[in-house]
């Protein structure tokens, strides 16, 4: 039995809200695109939704605190605009998190300057 798998799939539930949202709906079906074996499958149905979406949000507001800490008057510009705040935490993502560490602020940066194109100033 190897956990490499399982903590990719946890990882992924932790920081794609969309997979999330599948797993709380149907487990089996939200994590049949990893090799998981049915002992591997069985521990991830004791996971409880509440907590999982916790958790989720927990790290997203950590990880979001720390990138912001790069970008103080773009964060004073967003919070200016509707949703801007909001929107910030849909940068957290997988990808993102996968990335290298000293990567993270560079491509929050750029998701944040694609978002605020749509802004005419």
């Amino acid at each position: 039995m190897s956990f490499i798998e399982q903590e990719r799939a946890l990882f992924d539930l932790l920081f794609d809200a969309e997979l999330r949202t599948a797993f709380i709906s149907d487990p089996k079906t939200a994590l049949q695109n990893y090799a998981l074996s049915a002992e591997e499958l069985a521990d991830f149905e004791v996971i409880r939704p509440d907590a999982l979406s916790i958790d989720a949000q927990m790290r997203r507001s950590m990880i979001l605190s720390q990138l912001t800490r790069s970008y103080p008057m773009s964060l004073s510009l967003l919070s200016y605009l509707e949703n801007g705040l909001e929107t910030t935490k849909l940068w957290i993502t997988s990808a993102l998190m996968q990335s290298p560490p000293k990567q993270r602020p560079l491509l929050f940066g750029q998701s944040m300057a694609a978002w605020l194109k749509q802004y005419s100033f």
